[in-house]
């Protein structure tokens, strides 16, 4: 599904039963496909988001049963990037500190009037949006990488510093790599950053003396394949 225009699925964590109520009125008519669920109880929250689908959670720093953080530390066992809000009326440097060491995805402080309410929707869409846009992107390249991994040519990735993040079974059985060479071996583009070129770099660490066009994908701004990658070949024999 595409990020754009999908709903959101707000859990707001708020021991005030009146303002959690409030908040979430305030949130769907800042934002129209925005729904909010509302607790008092962290313990309840847990529950929730094991059940439902929830793509942001709001949650107090100041509950008698669990603290923010904690409440934050016990969802990024199982959820580790959730978006997870903290708005909270006890604001200090040290619960920001303490917040953003456990993971946090962004932290506000409670205000009076009505535009805080549409920060905090600003702030949640902003999260759900950065979040699923990463999703998207990490199963294109899944993708991807599922369909270069068959092609008979050699086709590897690099980085903008010229280091292995990609190679498909072929490039790695004839350029005589191991897997975790692709993240600690750079390969010199001869038309990037160095004259040397892949073949003479390469020809002493492979044992087979076949000919293979190599395909070089440049990452445009990752260290994951794009879709919409520039690419080079080097025959290599």
């Amino acid at each position: 599904m595409s990020s754009t225009g999908a709903p959101i699925r707000v859990l707001h964590v708020d021991d005030e039963p009146d303002f959690a109520d409030m908040t979430a009125t305030f949130l769907e008519r800042e934002h129209s496909q925005m729904t909010v669920r509302t607790t008092t109880n962290p313990e309840e929250g847990r529950r929730i988001v094991a059940d439902a689908d929830i793509d942001c959670i709001v949650s107090d720093y100041d509950m008698p049963h669990a603290t923010g953080i904690e409440f934050l530390e016990t969802i990024r066992d199982t959820y580790p990037d959730l978006p997870f809000i903290l708005y909270t009326g006890k604001g200090s440097e040290e619960v920001a500190a303490d917040a953003i060491s456990a993971g946090v995805t962004d932290y506000l402080q409670k205000d009076t009037g009505n535009d805080q309410y549409k920060i905090l929707a600003n702030r949640i869409k902003n999260a759900v949006t950065a979040r699923r846009s990463a999703v998207e992107a990490e199963q294109s390249r899944y993708r991807l990488e599922q369909i270069l991994k068959t092609v008979p040519s050699c086709v590897v990735q690099l980085n903008y510093d010229g280091e292995f993040v990609f190679a498909n079974d072929r490039a790695v059985e004839v350029l005589g790599l191991e897997r975790s060479d692709l993240t600690s071996r750079a390969y010199n583009d001869p038309n990037g950053r160095s004259e040397t070129s892949t073949a003479s770099r390469f020809r002493t660490t492979s044992s087979r003396s076949d000919r293979c066009e190599i395909q070089v994908i440049h990452c445009t701004g990752s260290d994951t394949p794009s879709s919409g990658p520039t690419a080079r070949r080097k025959s290599c024999s």
